[in-house]
Protein backbone atom coordinates (compact mmCIF):
# COMPACT_ATOMS: atom_id res chain seq x y z
CA UNK A 1 0.00 0.00 0.00
CA UNK A 2 1.68 3.30 -0.88
CA UNK A 3 1.44 6.08 1.25
CA UNK A 4 0.20 9.68 0.72
CA UNK A 5 2.32 12.19 1.49
CA UNK A 6 1.06 15.87 1.31
CA UNK A 7 3.31 18.01 -1.00
CA UNK A 8 4.01 21.58 -0.26
CA UNK A 9 2.18 23.56 -2.73
CA UNK A 10 -0.88 21.80 -1.59
CA UNK A 11 0.09 23.11 2.18
CA UNK A 12 0.07 26.34 -0.20
CA UNK A 13 -2.96 26.13 -1.51
CA UNK A 14 -4.91 25.69 2.03
CA UNK A 15 -3.02 28.45 3.73
CA UNK A 16 -4.53 30.88 0.98
CA UNK A 17 -8.00 29.48 1.28
CA UNK A 18 -7.82 29.67 5.35
CA UNK A 19 -6.47 33.63 4.81
CA UNK A 20 -9.07 34.20 2.60
CA UNK A 21 -11.85 32.50 4.77
CA UNK A 22 -10.21 34.03 8.16
CA UNK A 23 -10.29 37.52 6.28
CA UNK A 24 -14.07 37.56 5.63
CA UNK A 25 -15.15 36.12 8.95
CA UNK A 26 -12.33 37.49 11.27
CA UNK A 27 -10.80 40.66 9.62
CA UNK A 28 -9.43 42.11 12.66
CA UNK A 29 -8.77 45.21 11.47
CA UNK A 30 -7.63 47.10 8.11
CA UNK A 31 -4.07 46.98 7.93
CA UNK A 32 -3.54 48.10 3.70
CA UNK A 33 -6.51 50.23 2.55
CA UNK A 34 -7.60 49.93 -1.26
CA UNK A 35 -5.66 50.82 -3.46
CA UNK A 36 -2.45 50.26 -1.90
CA UNK A 37 -3.70 46.62 -1.71
CA UNK A 38 -3.11 46.08 -5.30
CA UNK A 39 0.87 46.51 -4.00
CA UNK A 40 0.22 42.51 -2.78
CA UNK A 41 0.78 42.02 -7.06
CA UNK A 42 4.50 42.31 -6.82
CA UNK A 43 5.36 40.06 -3.94
CA UNK A 44 2.66 37.49 -6.04
CA UNK A 45 4.23 37.60 -9.04
CA UNK A 46 8.07 37.83 -7.51
CA UNK A 47 6.92 34.48 -5.59
CA UNK A 48 5.57 32.60 -8.93
CA UNK A 49 8.39 33.46 -10.70
CA UNK A 50 10.88 32.14 -8.10
CA UNK A 51 9.19 28.68 -7.96
CA UNK A 52 8.84 28.51 -12.02
CA UNK A 53 12.83 29.63 -11.92
CA UNK A 54 14.15 26.94 -9.15
CA UNK A 55 11.63 24.20 -10.57
CA UNK A 56 13.21 24.94 -14.08
CA UNK A 57 16.78 24.53 -11.79
CA UNK A 58 16.36 21.40 -10.32
CA UNK A 59 14.96 20.20 -13.82
CA UNK A 60 18.21 21.31 -15.65
CA UNK A 61 20.16 19.41 -12.47
CA UNK A 62 17.59 16.56 -13.41
CA UNK A 63 17.12 15.88 -9.77
CA UNK A 64 13.52 15.52 -8.27
CA UNK A 65 11.72 18.26 -7.38
CA UNK A 66 9.59 16.42 -5.20
CA UNK A 67 10.49 16.76 -1.42
CA UNK A 68 9.90 12.92 -0.45
CA UNK A 69 11.99 11.61 -3.32
CA UNK A 70 15.98 10.78 -3.04
CA UNK A 71 17.97 13.87 -4.27
CA UNK A 72 20.19 12.76 -7.24
CA UNK A 73 22.42 16.30 -7.63
CA UNK A 74 23.26 19.15 -5.03
CA UNK A 75 22.01 22.01 -6.57
CA UNK A 76 24.36 25.47 -5.95
CA UNK A 77 23.57 27.65 -8.92
CA UNK A 78 21.17 29.98 -10.43
CA UNK A 79 18.68 31.26 -7.83
CA UNK A 80 20.53 28.36 -5.23
CA UNK A 81 23.11 30.68 -4.94
CA UNK A 82 21.54 33.26 -2.95
CA UNK A 83 19.07 31.12 -1.10
CA UNK A 84 18.70 27.12 0.06
CA UNK A 85 15.16 27.11 -0.46
CA UNK A 86 14.32 29.88 -2.84
CA UNK A 87 10.91 27.44 -3.34
CA UNK A 88 10.01 28.01 -0.12
CA UNK A 89 10.44 31.27 -0.44
CA UNK A 90 8.99 31.93 -3.09
CA UNK A 91 5.95 29.93 -1.55
CA UNK A 92 5.86 32.77 1.30
CA UNK A 93 5.92 35.37 -0.86
CA UNK A 94 2.97 34.26 -2.95
CA UNK A 95 0.99 33.82 0.75
CA UNK A 96 2.03 37.16 1.85
CA UNK A 97 0.88 38.73 -1.39
CA UNK A 98 -2.17 37.51 -1.33
CA UNK A 99 -2.49 38.80 2.52
CA UNK A 100 -1.19 42.01 1.31
CA UNK A 101 -4.35 42.10 -1.38
CA UNK A 102 -6.86 40.87 1.29
CA UNK A 103 -5.42 44.01 3.17
CA UNK A 104 -6.82 43.10 6.87
CA UNK A 105 -4.37 41.67 9.57
CA UNK A 106 -5.47 38.20 10.21
CA UNK A 107 -4.38 36.61 7.01
CA UNK A 108 -0.40 37.67 7.83
CA UNK A 109 -0.96 35.43 11.15
CA UNK A 110 -1.41 32.62 8.18
CA UNK A 111 2.04 33.60 6.48
CA UNK A 112 3.80 33.25 9.63
CA UNK A 113 2.52 30.00 10.22
CA UNK A 114 3.21 28.89 6.96
CA UNK A 115 6.55 29.34 7.45
CA UNK A 116 7.15 27.85 10.02
CA UNK A 117 5.27 24.70 9.26
CA UNK A 118 7.68 24.75 6.07
CA UNK A 119 10.63 24.64 7.91
CA UNK A 120 9.64 22.22 10.77
CA UNK A 121 8.00 19.68 8.15
CA UNK A 122 9.80 20.12 4.71
CA UNK A 123 13.13 21.80 5.70
CA UNK A 124 14.42 20.19 8.53
CA UNK A 125 13.62 17.24 6.87
CA UNK A 126 15.09 17.71 3.45
CA UNK A 127 18.11 19.50 4.66
CA UNK A 128 19.08 16.07 6.83
CA UNK A 129 18.81 13.91 3.78
CA UNK A 130 21.14 16.25 1.94
CA UNK A 131 23.76 16.54 4.43
CA UNK A 132 23.36 12.52 4.57
CA UNK A 133 23.70 12.12 0.60
CA UNK A 134 26.14 15.26 -0.19
CA UNK A 135 27.87 15.24 3.10
CA UNK A 136 31.06 17.54 3.14
CA UNK A 137 29.78 18.89 -0.16
CA UNK A 138 26.29 19.96 1.68
CA UNK A 139 27.84 21.69 4.86
CA UNK A 140 30.54 24.17 2.32
CA UNK A 141 26.91 25.04 0.58
CA UNK A 142 24.80 25.34 3.95
CA UNK A 143 28.30 27.77 5.37
CA UNK A 144 28.15 29.77 2.38
CA UNK A 145 24.47 29.98 1.84
CA UNK A 146 21.59 31.31 4.03
CA UNK A 147 18.48 29.17 4.73
CA UNK A 148 15.92 31.75 3.63
CA UNK A 149 18.21 34.91 2.30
Amino acid sequence: MQSYKIKPPTYLLIAIIVAIILNFVLPAMTLIPAPWTLLGVIPLVAGIWINLNADKTFHQADTPVCPFEASSALVTYGLYRFTRNPMYLGFVLILFGASVLLGSLTPFAIVLAFAILLDRVFIQMEEQKLAAAFGAQWEEYKSRTRRWM
